[in-house]
This record gives structure tokens, sequence and C-alpha cells, in this order.
């Protein structure tokens, strides 16, 4: 029902949520180790590689305790705010084995955020590939055996788990020995360098979850499930349309370098050809997703779900806006600029939320899209442009 495959939604997009339950460790290592990333610096980068992993090993641990004991606590069908007997009896559960896999995966994502740092961001894509054509393959099983809303959630978050833990012994284990960490490199000096580092990233990636995952949460509570069925996937499409996101990642360690080098000239040239690139492409496939997106999204579902043209048309603004995000991110998560630009973030992301509840309680769900293009663009764009 519209209830189940709502909260399904909502479920998956705590992804984004959760992902800053690495306390920003991961991409603290990717910005030292695309300013290390020279031979006679490999010592040091596994010192560091290691203590981010054994710091990310004791969070996972930490963390799945803390789920296991809150989870008797929460009052999960009222969270969700669903009303049938079954889609309560599922949410629970649901929520605690997507949680249990997303808080395994924090070790194994250490993988490629070191790829990521040494320039080799296309094995990170290629393995979160396999693990996502794993995922909808599990989905495909799940929905032909017709199975309940739990099995559906395993096999949504058990292939990428899969895919990333391969990718780690590969990683380290083959291609890169050299890195593998060994716990006796921990250090209470790095490990506390990479957490100042960490910290600043985990504040960044703390609120770029209010930007997206509690779109969800903000339109389940305020509208309804049915509402975030049209929304979540009009969400995906888009999301996976922009393009930028292929682009950013590889060119974040690319100008850590060019900052290590002091290479200026370089810097200004290609930050301008990216964001050109970048706001075009996604703007390209965002016109292209808001001219047939009532077309084809019911073709691609399978189900009654037909987005509002006024929806499409809000993201595909968004698209060309995460296509300025994503070089801002690329050029500026590194040292000499890196407490700038999540200070103009974070005031933007906070400033979103109450934006996009104002928004949607006047024009519904695509008011939510529109607080949060509103808040980025007077808190965000203007500062960070200047």
């Amino acid at each position: 029902g519209a209830e189940r495959y709502g909260m399904w939604m909502t479920i998956i997009s705590a992804t984004s949520l959760l992902s800053f339950s690495d306390f920003g460790l991961g991409s603290a290592v990717t910005s030292i180790l695309s300013q290390s990333n020279s031979p006679n610096q490999s010592e040091r980068s596994r010192s560091y590689v290691s203590n981010a992993f054994i710091l990310l090993s004791a969070a996972s641990l930490i963390l799945v305790c803390v789920l296991f004991f809150l989870y008797p606590l929460v009052p999960w069908s009222r969270l969700f705010n669903v009303t049938s007997s079954v889609a309560a009896r599922e949410a629970g559960p649901a929520t605690a084995v997507f949680g249990i896999c997303t808080l395994l995966m924090l070790p194994c994502s250490l993988s490629g955020r070191v790829q990521l740092g040494l320039q080799e961001g296309y094995k990170l894509h290629l393995w979160t590939a396999v693990g996502a054509v794993l995922g909808l393959l599990g989905v495909i099983v799940c929905i032909q055996l017709r199975t309940g809303l739990v099995p559906l959630v395993a096999a949504t978050a058990l292939g990428p788990l899969f895919a990333m833990g391969v990718n780690l012994v590969v990683q380290f284990g083959v291609q890169h020995p050299e890195l593998r960490p060994a716990a006796h490199l921990f250090e209470w000096r790095i490990a506390t360098d990479i957490g100042r580092t960490g910290t600043i990233f985990l504040l960044q990636q703390a609120l770029s979850a209010l930007t997206y995952a509690l779109d969800n949460f903000i339109i389940i509570r305020m509208i309804g499930p049915e509402a975030v069925a049209v929304f979540a996937v009009t969400q995906k499409l888009f999301a996976m349309a922009l393009l930028s996101q292929f682009l950013w990642l590889p060119l974040w360690p690319a100008f850590g370098d060019a900052f290590a080098r002091h290479d200026r000239s370089w810097i200004k040239t290609n930050f301008q050809r990216a964001m050109l690139l970048n706001i075009g492409l996604n703007s390209g496939a965002g016109v292209v997703l808001a001219a047939f997106g009532r077309l084809a999204i019911p073709l691609l579902t399978g189900r009654a779900v037909v987005p509002a043209a006024s929806l499409l048309l809000a993201f595909a603004v968004k698209s060309a806006h995460a296509g300025f995000l994503d070089t801002m991110n690329a050029v500026l998560n590194h040292g000499p600029t890196l407490r700038r630009h999540v200070k103009y973030y974070g005031i933007a992301a906070l400033a979103s939320v109450p934006a996009k509840i104002g928004m949607c309680h006047l024009f519904g769900t695509p008011g939510v899209v529109w607080g949060g293009l509103l808040a980025f663009a007077v808190f965000h764009l203007i500062p960070a442009s200047g």
C-alpha cells in the first residue's frame, strides 16, 4: 500500500541522515590524503588510514549498541505517521535492519574515501554500482516473492554493504597493501588531528542531511505517507540524473593537491570550467526530466505515481543549484577555505528547515523544494560567491 511504500522511501532516505555517523572521519582522510599524495609520504598516509579505521570501527560498534538500547523506547509507527496494522508492525524492525546495515558500512566505507584521496575515485564508483545492482536484484526478488517490508529493506541495504566490504579487502589486501590498517599504528596525536578535521566535515554532513533526508519527514508529518511516495520517486529520479555528482568527487582531491602545491592559476581556471560544466549538465538533465517526467515516472515505477508539473519544475531548478553546490564543495572543502565554506553552508541549511516547513504549508510538496532553494540562495550562494 501507499503507507508502506512511503515508509520504505523514508527509511531509505535516512541513509544521508546516518551518513554523518562516521563523524566526518572519512572526509577528513580524503582531504588529508589528497594533500599528501606522494610516494615518500606512504608511511604518513598509512598511519592516518589506520587511525581512521580504528576510530570508525569503534564508532560503528558503539552506535549499534545505542540503536539496540533505543529501539524499544521509540514509538516507530507514530514516528512514521502510519495507521494500518501491517505498516505499524513493520516500522520498527525495518528501521532497525536498515540502521544496523548502514552502521556496519562505516569501517567498510573507508576504502572508498582512500580511493578518492588517491584520485582513484573511479574504483569507488565501480564498487558503488556493483552494490546498487545487487540491491536492485534483491529488491526484484523480494517483489516477485511478495515479501514484507523488512526483507525489502534488508535487500536494499545488504547489496551496498557487501560491495563495500569486498572493496575494503581488495583495496588494502591487493591494490594498496602499503596502506593496510594496523592496530600498532594508532596514536592519539594523529587520531586527534583526524578528529579535528573530521568535526568540521561532520558539521557539514549533518547539516547536509537537513537539506535532504528531512524533506520526506516534513512531508510525511504535514501531508501524509501518500505524498511522500510521489515526492520520493521524483526526488530519486532527479538525483540519479545529477551528472555533477560523478564529477565533483574526482575534482575534490585534485583541487586539494593543487592547494598543497599553491597552484592558484590551475585552481582558478579549472574552477570556472567545472562550474560551467556542472551547472550546464545538471540543467540540461533537469529540463528533460521536467518535460517528460509525468510520462516517464509512471512507466518506470509501474505505479500510479504522477508528479505535478510544479514539483518537476522545482526539482529542475534544484538540479542547476546542485551543480553549483557540488563545484563549491570540490573547491572549498580544503584546509584554507573549509571553515568559511561550512559556516555559510550551515547558516543556509539551518535556515532551510523553517523555510521548507512554511513553503510546504503554503504550496504543498513543491514548497519543500522551493523553501530549500530560497534559503540557500540568500545564505549560501550569494556569500560563497563573493
